[in-house]
Parts: structure tokens; sequence; C-alpha cells
């Protein structure tokens, strides 16, 4: 998830936030033993606010099988059902490609996305937001060669103004261009890391 730029918020299972599916629209409890009966609870809450509740091990592990659940659309591999206001998505067997798994779970974003880039292979990003009224911080993480030209990065919202923060260089402001419920910027080129402070 992290090298496809899917901005996963890794928290333990003693520590699962409260649903707000506005700011986590999509929870990943594959991989994961059985929960306690309360932390399950917890977990399809999330579901049924309105999130996509992503698990693993189809009916082997049931205990996600719950009253107001409705299957939708099966498919060999994976099932879908509705749950509240949200869905839940059963892999029917344990997770054995995290790169696969992880274009899944984007393709279930679709526009929820909360970052996107182009033309950047060698760089991760990272999107994320202290609170609803905080500003929105990119990162970007280059591993590769030195970055040539722009990067056309897409951040899910609605942002009017975009400042550049490079080590060793001066602020620079980037102009946005908004696409529908999303912002876009071009950075410019960059060795190691650069990060976007969005308002």
């Amino acid at each position: 998830m992290f090298r496809q730029s899917g901005s996963p918020e890794l928290v333990s299972t003693e520590r699962v936030p409260l649903p707000d599916a506005s700011r986590r629209p999509i929870v990943v409890a594959a991989g994961i033993n059985p929960p306690s009966p309360d932390l399950g609870k917890l977990l399809l809450a999330h579901a049924n606010a309105g999130a996509s509740l992503v698990v693993d091990g189809g009916d082997a592990s049931s205990w996600w099988k719950g009253r107001g659940l409705k299957a939708g659309r099966q498919f060999q591999d994976r099932g879908f059902y509705t749950l509240g206001a949200g869905r839940i998505l059963v892999y029917k067997e344990p997770i054995t490609d995290p790169g696969d798994f992880a274009l899944d779970v984007l393709d279930l974003a679709a526009v929820r996305r909360p970052v996107r880039l182009w033309d950047a292979s060698a760089v991760i990003a990272m999107a994320s937001q202290a609170g609803a009224r905080a500003n929105l911080i990119l990162r970007l993480v280059n591993y590769g060669s030195p970055t040539r030209g722009d990067i056309m990065a897409q951040v899910r919202g609605v942002y009017n103004s975009a400042t550049l923060l490079r080590p060793g260089q001066p602020s620079v402001t980037l102009r946005t261009c908004r696409r529908g419920e999303n912002t876009d910027v071009l950075v410019p080129g960059f060795r190691r890391l650069a990060v976007v402070v969005f308002s």
C-alpha cells in the first residue's frame, strides 16, 4: 500500500479509531487473527458508517457475519456485501500477493483515493491530515535517481493554495488546479524529499 501511494494508516488492534468514513473510507482487516467480539463490533461499525471493510479468509473466518448483512456481487475469489451505509469485501482465501492486493484496494477507493502521482515510478507519496480543519500534508520520498521535470500530484479534497518545501531550498508556492473533488499540483524535480502543504 505504501509503494502504491495508498497512504495507509497503520493502527494497533488495541487502538482502532472510531468510524469516520470521510477520513477512513477503507478499513483493511485482512491477515489478522479473528478479532475479539469488541474489536469485531468496532470494525463492523466502520462499514455501518459508510466505509468499505476488507477482510480475508471467507467463510472460514466468519466474524464479519452479522445482522443486516446483505450479499451482493460474488466472484470466484471474493464477494461483496452491504452493511448499513457501507460494504464489506471478503476475499475467500488469505491474501498471498500484497502487490495485487494493494491495487485491488486502490480500485476500491476509486475517487476517494488520497493521493495519485503521474510519471514518478520511484516516488512514494503519503497524504496525511491531523484533523478535519488541519492542512493536508503530502510527503514525497524519492528512492531512485533525481526526478526530471515536473511530477503531477493529485490529492483528495479542494485546496486553494499549496507550498512546496525541500531540504536546503526556499519554499515555493505551487499553482493549484481543481479537478472535481480533487486538487492537482505540479511538483518540480527533487532529489530525495519534498513536502507539499495544502490549505
